[in-house]
């Protein structure tokens, strides 16, 4: 329907705090759809309309061991060639 929903594993899970997608001119938290503290990564996913454009996203990333602490607003471009489509 002209809509992807988009799986984003997330690696140093602990480490990311936050992970949020714009949606509708303002940053929502993605939906976290599954967690492996074993692994320390999260699976999150958004929805968007077009892979062909960025996406833009917010993140804040803390590592006590290291007194680091960063807030950060990035963009997120796919490669529609390097992605799998599921029904």
């Amino acid at each position: 329907n002209g809509v992807y929903k988009v799986f984003l594993t997330l690696k140093n899970s602990d480490w990311t705090k936050v992970f949020r997608v714009e949606k509708a001119g303002s940053y929502v938290d993605a939906e976290v759809v599954s967690q492996d503290e074993a692994a320390d990564t999260r699976t999150v996913a958004f929805e968007v309309t077009d892979l062909a454009a960025k996406v833009n996203a917010y993140t804040e990333v803390l590592v006590p061991e290291l007194q680091y602490d960063g807030k950060y607003e990035v963009q997120i471009q796919f490669d529609p060639t390097g992605l799998t489509e599921v029904q």
